[in-house]
């Protein structure tokens, strides 16, 4: 299956360990909300932050085999592996939906029943997506993928149509919510809750950063160690601020 594994030169191996540094924080943060947040308080907005971070950390892991370990000649097998580590990058946004969804959403009217019940939905169906896309729509570099025009006449950038409206368009639009939602939070709040939401808004905000850049074309088609190291960078501090966000009141 992983037959012709690429060479992997140092610069590709340093970014690498970059993302591997970034899946054990994952694994560190999706304990410490289960075992620490969740069992202390039984709250399902503690349960849902570490399933995310679960999620977030099958799903880097899966990108890893992607993006270093399978021959970009493997086209079947990377589209494969691709479609697995997205699945459980959209059931990670989904337990942010569903955070959202518990925190803006608290009425009993008609509409905001019909909201918690759909808005999740929207992103299951979504993950499901992923699996029952032709292969021509996400498979990258097959003879028989359908590019992007928009990015292939103005880039020159070559890009699965499937994965553009999937990364680059419902995936952003979704994602600026998180940080919007926490900022929004901490602007009506006071205090700790004011800090702690700011600050969580600031690392959501660069965590997506980090994740939005990763696929575009300077980042994609770059072989300036830099350049290569932003989209982790991105990431690795993000976390640092959202540990130092849900800790806050006990650095005070």
């Amino acid at each position: 299956m992983f037959q012709e594994v690429p060479l992997i030169g140092y610069r590709a191996s340093i970014t690498m360990g970059f993302y591997f540094i970034a899946i054990g924080y994952y694994f560190l943060l999706f304990a410490y909300f289960l075992i620490i947040r969740f069992r202390k308080t039984r709250r399902r907005y503690w349960l849902l932050f570490s399933i995310f971070f679960l999620m977030l950390a099958l799903s880097g892991a899966g990108f890893i085999i992607h993006d270093f370990f399978i021959s970009p000649l493997e086209f079947a097998t990377r589209a494969l592996v691709w479609r697995i580590a997205s699945f459980f990058g959209w059931l990670a946004i989904l337990c942010m939906v569903e955070i959202l969804v518990i925190l803006m959403f608290t009425g009993t009217q008609k509409w905001v029943r019909i909201v918690k019940i759909g808005l999740p939905l929207f992103y299951v169906l979504m993950a499901v997506l992923i699996f029952v896309l032709p292969e021509s729509l996400v498979c990258e570099g097959c003879p028989s993928t359908v590019e992007n025009q928009f990015l292939q006449n103005v880039f020159n950038y070559s890009y699965p149509e499937g994965r553009f409206w999937l990364n680059g368009i419902i995936l952003p639009v979704t994602t600026i919510l998180f940080p919007v939602l926490f900022f929004n939070l901490g602007y009506r709040s006071a205090g700790v809750i004011r800090c702690s939401s700011m600050l969580n808004g600031l690392g959501f905000l660069l965590y997506f950063v980090g994740r939005l850049i990763e696929p575009m074309p300077f980042v994609a088609n770059s072989e300036h160690l830099g350049i290569m190291l932003l989209p982790p960078s991105f990431i690795l501090i993000s976390l640092l601020i959202l540990v130092i966000a849900n800790q806050y009141e006990h650095l005070k």
